[in-house]
């Protein structure tokens, strides 16, 4: 089975959508560090404590991780689909 997901790994260039996401989440929490320190800047808190700036930037990730397993899975199938390979991939132990 480590042999399969191996091949499917190569097979599909999963390494580059690793690398994007961890750069997404650093960006998130970047971003989101810039917009509370601007907004105290002005002397309004944009986060009363790090429980509402953890909870914000978990909401922000979970959608960035949603579009991303989209597309991923999007990719995956249209490609098993453009390839003829669809049979092979439902044949696969789960």
């Amino acid at each position: 089975m480590m042999k399969l997901m191996k091949l499917e790994w190569k097979k599909n260039r999963l390494s580059k959508y690793f690398k994007t996401t961890l750069i997404a989440t650093v960006l998130i929490f970047l971003i989101t560090a810039f917009m509370a320190k601007m907004a105290q800047n002005q002397g309004e808190l944009m986060f009363t404590n790090f429980n509402s700036y953890m909870s914000f930037v978990n909401i922000i990730i979970r959608v960035v991780f949603v579009i991303f397993s989209a597309v991923l899975l999007s990719r995956l199938v249209i490609d098993e689909y453009k390839n003829k390979t669809l049979q092979v991939l439902f044949t696969y132990p789960v």
